[in-house]
Protein backbone atom coordinates (compact mmCIF):
# COMPACT_ATOMS: atom_id res chain seq x y z
CA UNK A 1 0.00 0.00 0.00
CA UNK A 2 1.18 3.65 -0.63
CA UNK A 3 1.03 6.18 1.80
CA UNK A 4 2.54 9.78 2.50
CA UNK A 5 3.77 12.04 5.76
CA UNK A 6 4.18 15.55 5.12
CA UNK A 7 6.63 17.17 7.44
CA UNK A 8 6.61 20.79 8.12
CA UNK A 9 9.20 23.39 9.60
CA UNK A 10 8.94 23.54 13.72
CA UNK A 11 8.52 27.27 13.25
CA UNK A 12 6.00 28.56 10.97
CA UNK A 13 8.36 30.56 8.90
CA UNK A 14 10.80 28.09 9.72
CA UNK A 15 14.10 26.83 7.10
CA UNK A 16 12.75 23.89 5.79
CA UNK A 17 15.93 22.32 7.27
CA UNK A 18 14.15 21.08 10.23
CA UNK A 19 11.30 19.45 8.11
CA UNK A 20 13.92 16.99 6.29
CA UNK A 21 15.80 16.54 9.51
CA UNK A 22 12.44 15.51 10.74
CA UNK A 23 11.28 13.37 7.60
CA UNK A 24 15.07 11.58 8.22
CA UNK A 25 14.09 10.87 11.26
CA UNK A 26 11.11 9.17 10.95
CA UNK A 27 12.42 6.78 8.00
CA UNK A 28 15.39 5.73 10.56
CA UNK A 29 12.92 4.91 13.00
CA UNK A 30 10.75 3.87 10.81
CA UNK A 31 12.24 2.00 7.89
CA UNK A 32 10.21 2.81 5.61
CA UNK A 33 10.41 2.20 1.80
CA UNK A 34 10.69 5.75 0.69
CA UNK A 35 9.15 5.80 -3.03
CA UNK A 36 9.27 9.55 -3.65
CA UNK A 37 9.75 13.58 -1.66
CA UNK A 38 8.38 16.35 -2.99
CA UNK A 39 8.96 20.13 -2.14
CA UNK A 40 5.50 21.63 -0.87
CA UNK A 41 5.35 25.13 -1.99
CA UNK A 42 2.79 28.39 -1.37
CA UNK A 43 2.09 30.43 -3.96
CA UNK A 44 1.37 34.19 -3.44
CA UNK A 45 0.66 36.71 -5.61
CA UNK A 46 -0.43 36.66 -9.13
CA UNK A 47 -3.21 38.48 -11.59
CA UNK A 48 -1.67 42.27 -11.27
CA UNK A 49 0.61 41.71 -8.56
CA UNK A 50 4.19 39.83 -9.12
CA UNK A 51 4.03 36.11 -7.91
CA UNK A 52 5.93 34.93 -5.05
CA UNK A 53 6.81 31.29 -3.75
CA UNK A 54 8.08 29.74 -0.28
CA UNK A 55 8.57 25.99 0.71
CA UNK A 56 6.57 25.14 3.67
CA UNK A 57 7.34 21.67 4.09
CA UNK A 58 7.89 18.50 2.18
CA UNK A 59 5.94 14.98 1.82
CA UNK A 60 7.63 11.41 1.93
CA UNK A 61 5.57 9.20 -0.68
CA UNK A 62 6.64 5.74 1.07
CA UNK A 63 5.55 2.14 0.69
CA UNK A 64 3.31 0.15 3.65
CA UNK A 65 4.27 -3.66 4.25
CA UNK A 66 1.21 -5.82 4.90
CA UNK A 67 1.97 -8.17 7.75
Amino acid sequence: MIASKTFKPAEEHGALVSAVSSANQWVAETSARVINIETLVRTYGGHLEPVNTREVGIRVWYETVNT
